[in-house]
């Protein structure tokens, strides 16, 4: 997906907001260097020699009194003074640049929920790059988080350097993979919990956006630190909860430049709870988190998309649908009929259709439900429409093309086990276009494994009846020994 930090623009997309804020006052960048280094700096970042004492006049101009001074605050002083303007390397750059505005940035995001499958570098591939409307080549910043990781001794090194080894142009962007302070070497993970393994958030950024701050004190030229000041962290999770288990957020700050300018890019994926009083206090605490950091940033965005946990409400025109049957407890449960199947699905195939199921969404809808009782939007719902501008604020201000939703859908292997009557475990996500490439495969093969799992249970039965075999007709006769049967 692809998403342009210019203004609080909604994306056309289920699981991508964008907050964009604006702070007029003095900008505190983390970028501060060593005078002794300035000169150097400010003429790789100018275009253009500078001199000690353009330097010493800045120093006055900006009464500083410190040993250590933004590097930001010389590059505007600078430009203010007529010198050469900034040279910038994007050759996609074309849209005019207001004073004040950082440029749009294009941020490619991805989300996948692996249920304890091993993602590999084919399968980033084709989330990266298959999609000719969609795709991450040359964009920006490219973001690809992972939940439900499970990381062994055996898989560790597959997983390493995964987002870097799956780029077309690895040598072009920064990953934050090579933080040297990581857990796990080369693999910004996160452990949630013993049992639903690892949260991830891999991120790549195009040097074309990163200047050599020397945030790592070691002037050595840009790497890695100039554009991920800090690692990966967990915030937001359920009430508190250690471990924190899979619904959380984790996030990754990234710093953006381009001419003097500094954009704090927050990448946000998110797994929110289903309860609506649990989901609020996450809400509330991704609020203050925000806030506290946007406070004194000139340039600031934050880009969320995962798993919000919303649903669509189940509105009056669904009420003939609905068939209500107690259960074994005695209370009342409340099912979709086959025609309320065929009323969705009929929705589902035109957009004005799914134009209208969107406006049930959990996240707009207010009136009455199939029951006939009055909903309205919850509260953590109204405080993320506040917070962030979101796919359905897109979505009903202009109405046109309206994109199928997403939802979990059962596991590949589960229904092949269920076809081909055996336990069958899939240890990578599979591609639904090498699955459609092997669907004559797998029906060939589906009735020689039926026909040998049936000779394996009736031969289990003859064993467990001490080698009889029952006839069709109640009689006793021995079981077979054919070479078919006794292979």
């Amino acid at each position: 997906m692809m998403a342009d930090l210019d203004h609080a623009a909604a994306i056309s997309s289920p699981v991508i907001k964008v907050l964009r804020t604006d702070f007029e006052s003095i900008s505190g960048l983390p970028d501060s260097v060593p005078r002794v280094a300035l000169p150097q700096l400010l003429e790789k970042n100018l275009g253009r020699a500078v001199t000690a004492e353009e330097v010493r006049s800045i120093d006055r101009l900006l009464e500083a009194g410190s040993h250590r001074i933004s590097l930001n605050d010389y590059v505007q002083a600078l430009s203010k003074q007529g010198s050469a303007s900034v040279p910038w390397s994007s050759s996609s750059m074309s849209t005019t640049e207001e004073s004040g505005c950082f440029p749009k940035r294009q941020v490619w995001v991805g989300c996948i929920k692996l249920a304890a499958k091993q993602p590999g570098v084919s399968i980033v591939q084709d989330l990266l790059y298959s999609s000719p409307t969609n795709s991450a080549e040359d964009a920006d910043v490219i973001a690809l988080y992972f939940t439900d990781l499970q990381v062994t001794k055996k898989t560790l090194n597959e997983m390493q350097s995964l987002l870097r080894r799956s780029l077309r142009d690895p040598e072009n962007y920064f990953v934050n993979e090579d933080n040297d302070f990581l857990p796990l070497k080369h693999l910004p993970a996160i452990l949630m919990s013993a049992s639903e393994g690892y949260m991830s958030l891999h991120v790549a950024v195009h040097k074309r956006n990163v200047i050599d701050t020397d945030l790592d004190a070691r002037g050595d030229g840009m790497d890695q630190s100039d554009c991920f000041p800090t690692s990966p962290e967990i915030i937001c999770t359920e009430s508190g909860k250690m471990p924190p288990g899979m619904r959380a957020v984790i996030v990754q700050r990234v710093l953006l430049y381009h001419r003097g300018e500094t954009l704090d890019l927050f990448l946000m994926g998110v797994n929110l709870c289903k309860d609506f009083s649990k989901k609020e206090h996450q809400v509330e605490e991704m609020m203050r988190y925000l806030r506290v950091h946007c406070r004194c940033l000139r340039h600031f965005s934050a880009v969320v998309w995962g798993d919000f946990n919303n649903r669509l409400v189940a509105t009056a025109d669904l009420a003939p649908h609905i068939q209500s049957e107690p259960d074994k407890d005695g209370l009342l449960k409340h099912l979709l009929k086959d025609s309320g199947v065929a009323h969705l699905c009929k929705l589902l195939a035109s957009d004005e259709g799914r134009a209208q199921l969107l406006r049930t969404d959990s996240l707009h809808y207010s009136g009455e439900d199939a029951l006939g009782t009055v909903c309205s939007v919850p509260r953590c719902h109204s405080l993320l429409r506040e917070l962030f501008s979101l796919h359905l604020d897109y979505m009903l201000d202009q109405p046109g093309r309206c994109p199928n939703p997403s939802y979990k859908r059962s596991p590949i292997d589960y229904l092949l086990s269920k076809f081909l009557m055996c336990r069958l475990r899939l240890n990578e996500p599979l591609q639904s276009k090498k699955l459609r490439k092997a669907e004559g495969i797998y029906h060939q093969a589906a009735t020689k494994i039926q026909s040998v799992n049936r000779g394996i249970r009736a031969r289990a039965r003859v064993k467990a009846m001490g080698g009889k075999k029952v006839g069709r007709l109640g009689g006793s006769q021995r079981p077979c020994r054919c070479s078919a049967c006794m292979s």
